[in-house]
């Protein structure tokens, strides 16, 4: 069976995806061991980091009216408001997180030895659909955090919190887990879990997200329905402007890419870009 990892446009993309991640040591080192894993394995870190952020699009935002009541919210309203209003609009609101979520790194050799995710971890909560927002632009702090479940399509709240939450303040911790459980048991009353929920939530045993495991098994089903059971990235992409658009130009450069958290494929001659359910077609 052929061997994606030696597929010319396969060894692209990973090289693309490595040179974005940020790991240490930045050494040549590194970056070979990192090339020198499974696409699968590449895709899983890359979306492991990629959860950090909140990527740019609207979102409905909500908060319950305990929340609004509550006398951290009234007295931050006003910066709060600025958030809220960013989401809405679809600006970019990461530069209100944390310090770690803009600087930590992928140890490559920490991971080497143990595969474990531990150094992209960000104390009480990283990832895993929840995050915690200062109340002030990065570089600036702020004493009191918004922590929001954020999905694609909403910016939740479900608390406003003293940042002695991250100093393992028992009080803090304990007032913290309360908002959580009920938020959690709010959308799922009958029992159950949200994926990726609070403070780490769902992982599988190296500690990184289960929906970074769901990814890499995701995207690699694509992989292997274009590059290996359609024949190739070419042949698919000119099968898709067929199906899509009933054109056929003479010309294509069709690359993969990750789009935040995904994939996708890019014809940089034409700019035209396919993604989602077209890229799970079978021509042949």
């Amino acid at each position: 069976m052929t061997d994606l990892n030696k597929i010319e446009s396969i060894i692209r993309f990973k090289r693309q995806l490595v040179s974005e991640l940020p790991y240490a040591p930045n050494k040549k080192e590194s970056k070979d061991y990192l090339l020198s894993l499974d696409i699968g394995e590449i895709v899983h870190i890359y979306d492991f980091w990629q959860q950090r952020r909140i990527h740019v699009h609207p979102r409905n935002t909500i908060v319950s009216s305990q929340i609004r009541n509550c006398a951290l919210y009234l007295r931050n309203r006003e910066r709060i408001k600025v958030i809220l209003s960013r989401v809405s609009n679809g600006l970019d609101v990461n530069r209100y997180l944390s310090h770690k979520a803009h600087n930590a790194t992928f140890e490559v050799e920490q991971f080497k030895q143990t595969h474990s995710f531990n150094s992209f971890r960000d104390q009480i909560l990283i990832c895993e659909g929840f995050h915690h927002l200062h109340l002030e632009e990065f570089p600036k702090r702020s004493d009191e955090v918004l922590i929001a479940h954020v999905t694609s399509s909403t910016f939740e709240v479900v608390q406003i919190a003293s940042h002695d939450l991250f100093k393992s303040d028992a009080e803090a911790l304990a007032e913290y887990e309360k908002h959580i459980n009920a938020f959690v048991l709010a959308k799922n009353p009958n029992g159950g879990f949200i994926i990726g929920g609070a403070g780490g939530g769902m992982q599988n045993l190296a500690g990184s997200s289960i929906e970074s495991s769901i990814k890499q098994i995701t995207v690699s089903k694509i992989l292997q329905n274009v590059e290996i059971a359609n024949t190739g990235i070419e042949k698919y992409v000119k099968n898709l402007y067929q199906h899509c658009y009933n054109r056929n130009p003479h010309h294509i450069n069709p690359e993969w890419r990750m789009l935040g958290r995904e994939i996708a494929i890019y014809d940089k001659k034409n700019r035209v870009q396919f993604e989602g359910n077209n890229l799970l077609h079978r021509f042949v």
